[in-house]
């Protein structure tokens, strides 16, 4: 979503972005791109790039540049800076890497923790200079925070993982026991831990019926769930 809350752009299906406008209650649509990665810092380019350029689409002219990366990147392309500067990757063995957004050179590295061999899934908070991914070891997923102005990554808590997610200086986990985690944006403090809601029985919701008259040919001990 844009920064002032008027447009959204989506990935629909295939290479197709999406770009809904609530102000002028209309839609624009881009074909033939690649991951969709996000606004320009002043709400008018969305960025996306493929594993051998990024390209930049402008929402007011309907207008795209593109720059070829001079080798094509070995990870996976997850956020460009608000500046158009910084493009963010994830390689394959978890590394986060910061390259130049025109050229696809990389400027610094980023080493997952030791156990972790790869990482998927992430989120991007500018703002407070993390990213916050899924990260593997072996078959099992672990919450992983890199820390952009540190060059630092450490595993959240313990315990494998199923979703994480980013927002007012906090950092969410879901973990696949069940219980939700809500951490400080430096992953070493647990705010609050959210156990997971119990649904009520069917039997417990339903609205109980009158017991049938004792006439009635069947048995009124059958039961029922609504």
């Amino acid at each position: 979503m844009s920064a002032d809350g008027t447009r959204v752009a989506v990935q629909t299906v295939g290479e197709i972005v999406a770009v809904h406008d609530w102000d002028r209650r209309g839609s624009q649509t881009f074909e033939g791109v690649g991951w969709l990665l996000g606004w320009s810092a002043d709400d008018v380019r969305l960025f996306t790039a493929q594993t051998d350029h990024l390209e930049t689409l402008d929402t007011r002219d309907l207008t795209r540049a593109r720059s070829p990366f001079r080798d094509e990147l070995p990870g996976t392309p997850i956020a460009v800076t608000p500046d158009g500067r910084d493009l963010l990757t994830l390689s394959d063995t978890g590394a986060l890497e910061i390259r130049d957004a025109t050229t696809g050179v990389t400027r610094a590295r980023i080493p997952p923790p030791k156990q972790v061999t790869g990482a998927y899934r992430s989120v991007v908070d500018f703002e407070r200079g993390i990213v916050v991914a899924q990260g593997a070891v072996g078959t099992t997923a672990y919450a992983v925070l890199y820390d952009l102005a540190e060059g630092t990554s450490r595993v959240i808590g313990s315990g494998s993982s199923q979703y994480v997610a980013t927002g007012g200086g906090n950092v969410v986990v879901q973990r696949r026991d069940g219980p939700l985690e809500v951490w400080d944006d430096t992953g070493t403090t647990l705010r609050r831990t959210i156990p997971p809601a119990t649904r009520p029985s069917a039997l417990a919701s339903c609205p109980r019926r009158a017991s049938p008259p004792s006439t009635t040919p069947w048995s009124s001990s059958a039961s029922r769930t609504g």
